[in-house]
């Protein structure tokens, strides 16, 4: 069966997207730090998870390695180091090595290593869908470093497509304001968070998920783009 490899799939969108995909190929996941929900995951659902560090390239290796087994035909890379905000001069110097490692130096060897594998095998539809955030477009109040980090990997995404259309479609998705619950906990004392949103409400993580799932199987000559899933933002 064909393989569909999700780093981050213990967030919402994570889950969200192994529930409508489980049933039509085999999922392996990835998690960080919260293993009781990866576990609950594969309880209910057909996947299988390994935890991967993308500031660690030993943890990154052994990630390839077990993919190197499997017929890879999309890869959904969701996973983000994340710091709390504050402004540059505040943040700790190892806070700036451990988030550039992971969002730019990892993730750039993660996508390299899993071309590799995804072009040896015949599947005609192999995709590589890079999450993006608006951020990335118009920085942000004391996000420097995740913003910076995911212009990178758009820039990534862009050039990439140049290089590999032929055999694997690459795409960016940005997101903007979505109802997760990380999203919660960091705007819980924030009032009208939607005021700035054309359509007046919060994005959700089962839309994010469907248009994944609509790259992967419908959209056959896109390649290089970048969906943005803002709500009119």
């Amino acid at each position: 069966m064909n393989t569909i490899f999700i780093t981050g799939g213990t967030c919402d969108i994570g889950l969200e997207l192994i529930k409508i995909l489980e049933k039509k190929y085999n999922i392996i996941f990835t998690y960080k730090n919260n293993l009781s929900r990866a576990k609950n995951i594969k309880k209910k659902y057909n996947a299988k998870f390994y935890k991967l560090e993308l500031e660690n390239l030993n943890s990154i290796k052994k990630i390839i390695n077990i993919l190197k087994k499997k017929k890879i035909i999309a890869f959904i890379h969701l996973a983000t180091e994340k710091i709390n905000p504050q402004t540059i001069e505040n943040i700790n110097n190892k806070d700036i090595f451990k988030m550039l490692n992971a969002n730019c130096i990892g993730s750039t060897i993660l996508i390299k290593e899993t071309i590799k594998i995804m072009k040896k095998n015949s599947y005609k539809k192999k995709n590589i869908i890079i999450i993006s955030s608006q951020a990335a477009k118009f920085g942000g109040n004391k996000i420097s470093l995740y913003a910076a980090s995911k212009s990178y990997l758009d820039g990534l995404v862009l050039s990439l497509s140049k290089e590999i259309s032929e055999y694997i479609k690459i795409n960016s998705i940005t997101l903007a304001k979505v109802n997760t619950l990380g999203f919660a906990k960091a705007n819980k004392n924030k009032k009208n968070i939607t005021k700035d949103i054309p359509m007046k409400r919060l994005g959700s993580s089962h839309e994010i998920a469907k248009s994944i799932e609509l790259i992967i199987e419908n959209f056959d000559y896109m390649s290089g783009a970048d969906l943005k899933i803002t709500g009119g933002r």
